[in-house]
């Protein structure tokens, strides 16, 4: 179709040369030879066309070479392959049906005329692909468990499967084998058909396992000679035990039999050595020097008794090791002093609040607590610091302590009106106890006899009384002015919060001129919460205005 399409092109082409020809003859082409141009195709997507003979040809997915294959998606939407032609345009997407349950080639059947060999046992036979898979073989049906003897007992196309899982050439000892299948070339006997250094021909090894499947473990794989010295016996163990290898004799196995060495000739302790460490036989009523100089040691004298053997050392001078104490001196006399931590190992200090626990150990001829942290005094950081189980307890009261009531309110002195801010820190604490401080101070005026800005209109003084607690303590504040009742002024400033400042401003008016404007004040810092022995600060400020127009700042209409 397509070649007839493009002849049909080519006559109308050398008609349309022939009539429209410049009048000698010749006719012009719609295009270069071999330019590719681009197009759309008939499904509405983009593609190219080739000049071929003076004119494009039909418009395709794309200029390819000759005889070139590519990857497709077929009419019915199923992967398929197509082939450049000749004229460098592809071919029709087509696709090879196979047993997956779908139409591949677009025929309208599905996995039609697919077939694959089978065998059941010696027979050849074939199935059929119907719905996606294969169906039963045609040379007979399942009807026996596999055996291996290179033939497909169950007719499921695999022969002697599961009879070597391992791959090691013999199969599976619990399954039935027959002839001499290619499979199993060493014949059957498996006996750990998952592991393959495990076969009747592998070499038995010592870890737990029957490696040679002879039913047998650990088998055969030598003894130890161990003990056979001087008195002691011969013993033979066996070197692998459990799954490890016996690299050498225990103390046990090699001393037994073995005992004291005495004079005798003999080895006694199977040591190799004959009467050794007893200073060679001697003598009845022989004498001889023993014992040592070293360390705090002395020497002695040692006696050869009946049975021609040395008696301990002893003698009037003499000073056998003890066991090693801490005081820098050998006491075991072996050449070392303090060696090993004499005296030390035990648990010492406390671990209760900040201390902690250390170890008894020998410095320098001095038992000491290692690494322990002692208690120490006492101070406010809420933390038992002394150990004691308590926290912040036994701390020192302020230095304005006793100053609980008004009467035993701590005298600050007097304030100058315009002189610099008074500042004091203290804290309501008595070893745990509640507590209220009280304070007194005198407001001072600077000249009682000069009229106020050289007017005779009075004097305007304001005092400002600020509390800062510390963050975690919620104080109260409260003022009284000339006297404990607070005749003149009394007030009290509480925020209700943790850390809250508080503040106190009492203002008053002053005198005639040659009048005494001072007031005696009265602060009282209250504890509104738990006790806090984190210290508080108290702040004073004094200062003085005269009036305008006969008022002062602070007065209202």
């Amino acid at each position: 179709m397509k070649w007839t399409r493009l002849a049909l092109i080519g006559v109308v082409a050398m008609v349309f040369g022939a009539c429209s020809g410049d009048g000698d003859g010749e006719t012009v082409p719609d295009c270069s030879e071999g330019e590719i141009a681009a197009c759309t195709q008939e499904d509405g997507s983009e593609g190219q066309q080739k000049c071929i003979d003076g004119a494009f040809n039909d418009c395709g997915p794309g200029f390819c070479d000759e005889g070139a294959e590519a990857a497709c998606k077929t009419t019915c939407d199923t992967d398929g392959s197509m082939v450049c032609t000749v004229d460098g345009s592809w071919g029709e997407c087509t696709a090879i049906e196979v047993c997956d349950g779908e139409d591949n080639n677009c025929d309208g059947e599905i996995d039609e005329g697919i077939v694959q060999e089978c065998f059941c046992g010696t027979v050849q036979g074939e199935m059929a692909c119907v719905d996606g898979a294969f169906g039963t073989c045609s040379a007979g049906e399942a009807g026996s468990s596999e055996i291996c003897d290179g033939l497909d007992n169950d007719c499921d196309s695999l022969v002697d499967e599961e009879c070597d899982k391992d791959h090691d050439g013999f199969c599976d000892e619990n399954m039935d084998f027959s002839g001499n299948p290619d499979l199993c070339p060493y014949g059957a006997g498996d006996c750990n058909d998952d592991e393959k250094s495990v076969n009747p021909d592998a070499d038995e090894k010592c870890n737990s396992k029957d490696d040679n499947c002879d039913g047998n473990i650990d088998e055969d794989l030598g003894t130890l000679t161990c003990g056979g010295i001087g008195e002691c016996e011969e013993v033979e163990i066996v070197l692998c035990q459990g799954g490890e290898l016996i690299q050498e004799c225990s103390d046990s196995d090699s001393t037994k039999g073995a005992s004291e060495e005495v004079c005798d000739d003999l080895d006694n302790d199977c040591d190799g050595d004959i009467d050794e460490d007893l200073d060679g036989c001697c003598e009845e009523g022989e004498k001889a020097a023993c014992g040592t100089n070293d360390g705090l040691c002395k020497k002695g004298v040692k006696n050869c008794t009946a049975d021609k053997s040395w008696s301990e050392c002893g003698g009037e001078d003499f000073v056998g090791p003890v066991d090693e104490l801490c005081n820098n001196k050998d006491d075991d006399c072996d050449g070392q002093v303090d060696e090993e931590n004499p005296e030390g190992g035990t648990e010492c200090g406390d671990d209760d609040g900040e201390c902690v626990a250390g170890v008894q150990t020998c410095v320098n001829g001095i038992v000491i607590c290692k690494d322990s942290i002692p208690p120490t005094d006492e101070f406010c950081d809420f933390k038992d610091n002394d150990c004691d189980t308590e926290i912040d307890n036994g701390l020192p009261a302020d230095k304005y302590e006793e100053n609980d009531t008004c009467d035993m309110a701590r005298d600050l002195g007097e304030l100058p009106e315009g002189s610099e801010q008074m500042t004091i820190n203290g804290t309501l604490y008595k070893d745990g106890a509640s507590d209220t401080d009280w304070y007194k101070i005198l407001g001072k005026e600077n000249s009682d006899w000069l009229p106020c800005g050289w007017t005779f209109s009075d004097g305007c003084f304001t005092m400002v009384i600020t509390l800062s607690p510390p963050p975690e303590a919620d104080m109260d504040l409260c003022v009284a002015a000339q006297d404990c009742e607070g005749t003149e002024y009394s007030s009290c400033s509480s925020s209700g919060g943790a850390g809250e400042v508080e503040q106190e401003v009492l203002n008053w008016t002053g005198a005639w001129i040659v009048s005494n404007d001072s007031k005696t004040v009265f602060a009282e810092i209250k504890n509104n919460g738990e006790t806090m022995c984190k210290p508080y600060t108290l702040s004073y400020e004094f200062y003085s205005e005269c009036q305008v127009d006969g008022k002062c700042s602070w007065e209202t209409e």
